[in-house]
């Protein structure tokens, strides 16, 4: 289903003073340095805004220019500050620093999601929140026979040649796992210029298949794995691996031939997400890479060379698993 998306409008710089009590969130400053989030620092700052819908206040936040001290306007449907509990701002950008994805966290899932485009001097704001959310609430509805209403969503981007967004979410009712719960996936690929979802769909996962995706799509940072023996000395012998080591800021294994295990495993699981994401032509096209990929591994002269091979080959099922 081809949907459009809600256009927040155009925010014209320099129409806002910077205001007291704001700061930049530093994890939202863009990749040139120019542009961030502006938010307050304290939740007496966001006290100061009346928020006029419920009578209480609530935490606005805007779109900066960073290096020049500058607001460019608010960010429509925030409610934030900085360390408020049970909530984050995660803000991933485009390479030119021309494209912001600004997401919302709630306690479980998130809030709100919104495409910051800028146009000059000016920016554009597009919600394809409630989007993804809606798509994943009427797979929950249907799954659950109307047991549930919502799905607590958490969401991957990314950014694609057009330009366009790649979306991957998956969702859940249960976060506790105190009792039964129901799963969904969405995917969808959204166009930026058009303003319009090239594709949008949803559907429903099992338990397993949920946590299966999750393991799938950690980021293992192998470059921090080790083969340190030592570690180990003093705990049980069938102590899990890898182990953490707070001296040395890496993960340990006992050996050489428990690390390529531990790979092996990942790795396999990244295939079977593969195969539960992708089309079938698509997967297909995964699964004679693989083949021939397990050919050149097995061929390696070493365990060392294989977990290496292993890890790269990890990031490019990953990858392709969009």
């Amino acid at each position: 289903m081809v949907t459009f998306c809600l256009i927040l409008g155009l925010a014209r710089a320099g129409a806002i003073d910077w205001p007291d009590g704001y700061i930049v969130d530093e994890d939202s400053v863009s990749p040139d340095g120019q542009y961030g989030i502006a938010i307050p620092e304290s939740d007496d700052v966001a006290k100061e805004q009346p928020n006029p819908k419920v009578e209480e206040y609530y935490a606005l936040n805007y779109f900066a220019d960073v290096k020049n001290h500058k607001i460019l306007g608010k960010i429509q449907g925030s409610d934030y500050f900085q360390h408020q509990n049970h909530a984050g701002l995660t803000v991933q950008w485009s390479e030119d620093s021309k494209i912001a994805i600004v997401e919302y966290e709630a306690r479980y899932g998130f809030d709100s999601i919104a495409v910051v485009e800028l146009k000059g001097n000016n920016f554009i704001q597009t919600d394809i929140g409630k989007r993804i959310q809606t798509a994943i609430d009427e797979v929950i509805k249907k799954q659950s026979h109307g047991y549930e209403e919502s799905g607590y969503t958490s969401p991957l981007f990314r950014f694609e040649p057009g330009p366009k967004i790649r979306v991957y979410a998956t969702a859940l009712t249960n976060p506790k796992h105190v009792e039964k719960g129901y799963f969904a996936l969405f995917q969808g690929l959204y166009d930026l210029p058009a303003k319009k979802w090239i594709k949008s769909a949803a559907r429903p996962l099992t338990g397993d298949e949920n946590d299966l995706l999750e393991r799938a799509s950690e980021n293992c940072r192998f470059e921090r794995f080790r083969v340190a023996p030592k570690a180990f000395q003093g705990m049980d012998p069938d102590a899990e691996e890898p182990q953490y080591q707070n001296s040395g800021d890496d993960w340990a294994f006992r050996s050489e031939e428990s690390e390529f295990k531990y790979l092996d495993n990942e790795m396999n699981d990244v295939y079977k997400a593969a195969r539960l994401i992708l089309s079938p032509t698509d997967f297909e096209k995964v699964k004679i890479a693989q083949r021939e990929w397990l050919k050149k591994r097995d061929a390696a002269g070493s365990v060392a060379e294989k977990s290496k091979l292993t890890a790269k080959r990890i990031d490019e099922l990953q990858d392709a698993s969009w």
